[in-house]
């Protein structure tokens, strides 16, 4: 029987899905048997030839090309992508002999041209490893990743983290990679380092643009020669900037030191104690809403603004002082003694702590036997500033604090639970952005007072207001510690009078007398946001960067103080992730 070809690109892919995925004969019988007339569609699928290793680029997938109310391409537009024939997976030796062929890093690796040109590309798939080791393209079995990441030769990749998903019984060997060799190149890591906040959410081909890597074919032998580039690319960057000594000996570390987090470390959790806390947390809820029900008459739905705003206003609470209006606001409404504005913020705290902690670490739990077992994931690219961030679930916003129910008291962190003789340890720097503060302005009075061992804050707010340290009020050390963190995270004085319950003119009074006696902090200042007018960007003192936006070429007043802001915070804020990258020392 004569095979029939298919008529639309949505009919062709799916015919390459039937011999990719499934690796058997085509049921041709299956097409509309009148297309076999047609000539034209005939010489159409004489001239593809479609072998069962072809590798089928992932934007041809069916999802990305049909849409609806869009009419179909022709059948000729397919064969704008060049497909390639895969070579066979190849044996030990026969990559042995190839490696060989690639010079041997001996001593410290040197991320630059001549090596990253002699190097291996690898991209991790499903299938197996797909490689470039020199010129020449290869695919290799999962198993056989230990023989390239051992092998002391230059290692390119784009996102191992993301792409040793399914390699995790290589984990071991990757990591001792790192903590030995450390040969490994991500460009991923390159892109984050040269301008940090770039590259979440960006595909490679996005990324690769930004550098000015052509992409020539969709195939993936083009996508590794197109991550050695990005990698050529990136370190004439980094030689520019002089960068390439923190990507390599900080942050490709790091890299490891969360690889190592994401996949062999995890959490033990009760999973009895956290059932209990969730129903108390429910019953309470319940109690409060009948409670709300009495006082007001009526049924609402407390987590809804509006609806707690009418109820405000019917009872003339909540009422802001400056704008005159109802406001939920939990600063305003801890100002009444009004019992519903009560239970609406015990029941704004209750309904935090089970929805943001107890129900997403429900979520993410995972049964190992009878055990419970929860993992985040750590990751450097996240934040600007480059801390750590740790996302689904974001164990970071486990609230230190217990917090008292009427019959009981709730401990989230007593969720978590020791395992294999493991011990918890908290550690924690004291101080640590005014102690940069202090080294970046090199204030000699900052210096001292850190040097005296005593409470720093009551000895700034008695230098501040030029008072015996003794006659010090608690008040007093709370505006002066309130200010100075102001300033490292650029706080302006309607924020300030906001959290010093003052007003507006006592604020500005506040900033501008503590300046005078700090005059090395106020210098450092105009001389950072003068900096990065000219240059465009901030530096941590390791010599990380940040870029800073809108300081010369914007007319609006709110973008250019708040580009002053992240002027001012990111070189303290990035400096103490630095300082916290390098524990592992």
């Amino acid at each position: 029987m004569e095979k029939t070809p298919r008529n639309s690109v949505d009919d062709l892919l799916m015919l390459f899905e039937d011999v990719k995925d499934n690796n058997k004969p085509v049921d041709y019988t299956k097409l509309e048997s009148e297309e076999t007339k047609k000539t034209e569609n005939k010489e159409r699928r004489k001239s593809l030839s479609i072998n069962v290793n072809d590798e089928i680029p992932e934007k041809r997938k069916r999802k990305s090309i049909k849409q609806e109310g869009t009419p179909q391409p022709k059948v000729g537009a397919v064969f704008e992508i060049q497909y390639q024939h895969l070579p066979n997976k190849i044996d030990i030796s026969e990559l042995k002999e190839l490696i060989e062929k690639i010079p041997k890093m001996e001593g410290k690796i040197m991320f630059n041209e001549k090596n990253l040109e002699q190097s291996i590309v690898i991209n991790c798939t499903n299938n197996g490893i797909h490689a470039l080791i020199g010129n020449s393209y290869i695919v290799l079995k999962k198993e056989l990743l230990p023989e390239i990441i051992n092998s002391r030769r230059l290692i390119i990749v784009y996102n191992l983290m993301e792409e040793i998903k399914n390699y995790r019984n290589n984990i071991k060997c990757i990591l001792e990679n790192f903590n030995t060799n450390n040969t490994i190149f991500d460009t991923y890591i390159g892109a984050s380092t040269i301008d940090p906040g770039s590259v979440d959410g960006k595909t490679f081909s996005q990324i690769c643009l930004v550098y000015e890597v052509i992409i020539n074919k969709s195939t993936i032998e083009e996508r590794l020669k197109q991550t050695r580039r990005l990698a050529v690319k990136e370190v004439e960057v980094m030689n520019n900037d002089n960068m390439i000594k923190v990507f390599q000996e900080q942050e490709m570390i790091i890299d490891g030191v969360l690889i190592e987090m994401n996949y062999c470390n995890e959490f033990k959790i009760d999973n009895k104690l956290l059932n209990e806390q969730r129903k108390k947390l429910i019953e309470e809820q319940h109690k409060i809403e009948m409670e709300t029900k009495k006082i007001i008459g009526r049924t609402i739905n407390l987590s809804s603004p509006e609806q707690v705003k009418k109820e405000l206003i019917r009872f003339n609470i909540g009422i802001d002082g400056i704008k005159k209006k109802a406001t939920t606001d939990k600063k305003i409404l801890s100002q009444s003694d009004h019992p519903f504005a009560k239970l609406v913020l015990e029941y704004r705290k209750i309904s935090k702590l089970l929805s943001g902690v107890i129900e997403q670490i429900r979520k993410c739990c995972i049964k190992s036997g009878d055990e419970y077992f929860i993992r985040t994931t750590w990751s450097q690219t996240a934040i600007v500033t480059g801390r750590i961030q740790s996302k689904s679930p974001n164990l970071q916003q486990i609230p230190k604090q217990s917090f008292s129910l009427p019959q009981c008291l709730i401990i989230p962190r007593d969720l978590f639970i020791t395992h294999n003789n493991n011990t918890f340890v908290a550690i924690d720097y004291n101080q640590i952005e005014l102690r940069i503060l202090a080294d970046f302005t090199k204030d000699h009075h900052l210096i001292e007072f850190f040097k005296s061992n005593t409470d720093v804050h009551r000895l700034i707010a008695a230098h501040w207001l030029k008072k015996n340290v003794n006659d010090i009020t608690d008040d007093e050390r709370r505006k002066a510690k309130t200010i100075v963190y102001g300033c490292i995270y650029g706080i302006g004085p309607f924020s300030l009078a906001d959290q010093l319950h003052v007003s507006l003119d006592e604020s500005k009074a506040f900033l501008e007398s503590f300046l005078d006696q700090f005059p090395a902090f106020k210098k450092w200042k105009e001389e950072t946001i003068t900096n990065a007018s000219t240059t465009g960007f901030v530096h941590t003192i390791n010599n990380r960067r940040r870029r800073i936006n809108n300081l010369t070429d914007c007319n609006d007043k709110k973008t250019v103080a708040e580009s002053k802001r992240i002027a001012v915070n990111s070189p303290i804020q990035g400096t103490a992730a630095d300082h916290y990258q390098n524990v592992y020392d």
